[in-house]
């Protein structure tokens, strides 16, 4: 996989989330925005390793908040005004 395991990884945790949004079965909450930018942070700096082709760098901890975020996003407040995201 040339390094990009991680990048499989993070962004694949991350594109279920934003999937869970957009089809209306999860709001968007502080928890899950916070844990959608650590994606995002550990999906860029797994880019940039794989790229200079580095170690990968750990993101497992970001891998289990995501789905702990996951598995609690129907139970979480959501932000005032959001609700499902339209395409």
């Amino acid at each position: 996989t040339m390094g990009y395991d991680a990048v499989e990884r993070v962004a694949h945790a991350v594109e279920s989330l934003l999937a869970r949004v957009r089809a209306g079965e999860a709001s968007l909450s502080h928890p899950l925005v916070e844990a959608l930018l650590d994606g995002a942070d550990a999906l860029d700096a797994a880019v940039d390793a794989a790229v200079a082709s580095d170690d990968p760098p750990e993101v497992e901890h970001v891998l289990a908040r995501l789905a702990a975020v996951a598995e609690s996003v129907e139970d979480s407040p959501p932000l005032a005004g959001a609700s499902a995201v339209q395409a």
